[in-house]
């Protein structure tokens, strides 16, 4: 596996590489969180729990590492940055029976200054109403844009903004809910060896998150998802790319050919990551945005190939898979 962090242009022209490609394995184990923003580049490995901070203007490399919320269920965690500081979204499942995090006013989102010292909270844990022991639930994405924090809840469906510097930071200024394309099944709660262990498979509507420069909310969410199966092989949802608005709700949906990661948007361009599994490699399809014909056009790869992803509008609320 390449565990190493690669960067290009708008243009798809190859910038740089950051770690030591497919063969170091020791400096980022799992590097599965990148944030850019304060004009530097943010790799979380969940494994270390070590933020990388990498600045491609002064060729510097610097870290830290965040201290776990819950020393007994380390959790990975999920990063967004700007000109302030860095701030983390931790994701974790409770599935033990000792104290309640809701009861401890666990914080959602935690902010850091670009030392690492912590210097703000936003949110707090909410509860989570599984069948058995999953008593709290902090899975979902998160994002900041024009001085707000935007927090997406992939179970709920919901995007919780908050806004910097406001007195009341422990509650969301407003809250956008999505329009969902099926009704989860419970999730499956597994025991571990102890009491004291276990494994909850939920079944999310949200698989990625961004927010557009003006304001859009664009999100990878799942049509349906399939059934259990022993080996949980084909535990993987059909997803679509869709775009909503405050107040207006949502505005429009893409299926694609190739499988969707992760989306971002930065500047004009909105940047989707697409798993190829016929050729075992990921595509980026890039656009221009706001929105236009460019969401129907291929994005020309700096290796010269073409990306085969074929967007085909959606009209809200149809699918093949499921209803909204």
């Amino acid at each position: 596996m390449d565990r190493a962090v690669h960067w290009f242009d708008k243009s798809g022209n190859y910038v740089g590489t950051f770690s030591g490609g497919s063969r170091d394995t020791t400096h980022l184990p799992m590097p599965l969180t990148v944030a850019v923003g304060g004009g530097r580049i943010l790799v979380g490995d969940w494994r270390t729990r070590r933020v990388n901070i990498v600045d491609p203007i002064r060729a510097d490399t610097r870290e830290f590492k965040l201290t776990a919320p819950v020393p007994a269920t380390p959790p990975g965690f999920r990063l967004a940055a700007d000109s302030g500081g860095i701030y983390e979204l931790w994701i974790a499942t409770q599935v033990t029976r000792g104290p309640r995090w809701p009861e401890q006013g666990l914080p959602l989102v935690r902010a850091f200054n670009w030392t690492g010292t912590a210097a703000d909270v936003f949110g707090t844990v909410e509860n989570y109403p599984g069948r058995a022991f999953t008593s709290a639930l902090n899975v979902g994405y998160i994002a900041v844009r024009a001085g707000s924090l935007y927090v997406a809840n992939a179970a709920a469906a919901r995007v919780d903004i908050y806004a910097m510097g406001s007195p009341d930071q422990g509650h969301p200024t407003r809250s956008d809910t999505l329009s969902v394309f099926f009704q989860p099944r419970p999730p499956i709660e597994l025991y571990g060896d102890s009491a004291d262990e276990g494994e909850a498979l939920v079944e999310y509507h949200l698989r990625g998150f961004s927010v557009a420069p003006n304001g859009d909310e664009i999100f990878l969410q799942a049509l349906s998802y399939p059934k259990y199966s022993r080996a949980l092989t084909r535990y993987a949802p059909e997803v679509v790319l869709t775009i909503a608005r405050h107040g207006t709700g949502q505005l429009s949906a893409y299926s694609t050919q190739l499988r969707p990661l992760a989306v971002t948007a930065t500047g004009d361009a909105l940047g989707i990551i697409l798993l190829d599994t016929l050729r075992n490699r990921t595509r980026v399809a890039l656009f221009r945005y706001p929105r236009d014909s460019s969401l129907n056009q291929s994005f020309r790869t700096s290796r010269g190939g073409t990306s085969p992803c074929d967007y085909h509008q959606r009209p809200p609320g149809q699918s093949g898979t499921g209803a909204q």
